[in-house]
């Protein structure tokens, strides 16, 4: 969200009210199975997708972390063996899929990003194209300040976040302080491009 509560409320409803972000775990491999087997059982004739492919599909989903690439990737795999006049969802099908549905869910969730929060993740991504080590926190917050100047608190509670939405993931070190490894969890060109 981009709105500022406590500049858009009232000072009388803000002091009791005390609004927080919440980030949800994402789903395991069981509850995305469940998932898109209540979806394939309402909305596809028996048969359409046999256990094998429905796994397949599970195993894309956890790769990508969104239940969302699962859920775009039965209706993809459901039209490709439908164009091919299959009435069964075969593995060409998903792979052909994966290939259209893999980055959904990442376009989705950097689109529900704050502006500041698109522009350190972009930075992070331009990062990791940039440089042949690690990538450690403290080099992504000097660059990232002099844009929009956050404190240090900020940049954290942000790069937080992006480890929460499972875009990046966050490794502490023992450098003298508070320092994490930032390690994008995609393709950083595939970041850039998104961000922009």
């Amino acid at each position: 969200m981009d709105m500022d509560l406590a500049s858009e409320l009232s000072k009388w409803v803000i002091s009791p009210f005390r609004p927080s972000d919440i980030y949800f775990p994402p789903y395991d491999a069981d509850e995305i199975r469940g998932i898109l087997q209540d979806r394939i059982r309402i909305g596809l004739y028996p048969g359409v997708f046999s256990a094998p492919m429905l796994e397949r599909i599970v195993e894309q989903t956890m790769e990508s972390g969104d239940v969302r690439v699962g859920l775009d990737l039965v209706k993809r795999a459901v039209l490709n063996a439908e164009c091919a006049a299959r009435t069964e969802v075969v593995e060409e099908d998903i792979t052909k899929a994966y290939e259209q549905a893999k980055h959904v869910h990442l376009a989705y969730t950097i689109r529900a990003l704050s502006a500041d929060e698109r522009l350190l993740l972009r930075r992070i991504a331009e990062l990791s194209q940039e440089e042949a080590g690690p990538l450690v926190s403290g080099a992504i917050y000097g660059p990232v300040e002099e844009t929009p100047k956050v404190g240090y608190t900020v940049f954290s509670r942000q790069l937080r976040k992006l480890d929460s939405l499972r875009l990046v993931d966050l490794i502490r070190v023992q450098a003298g302080g508070r320092t994490s490894e930032v390690v994008l969890r995609y393709e950083p060109g595939t970041v850039v491009q998104i961000c922009r």
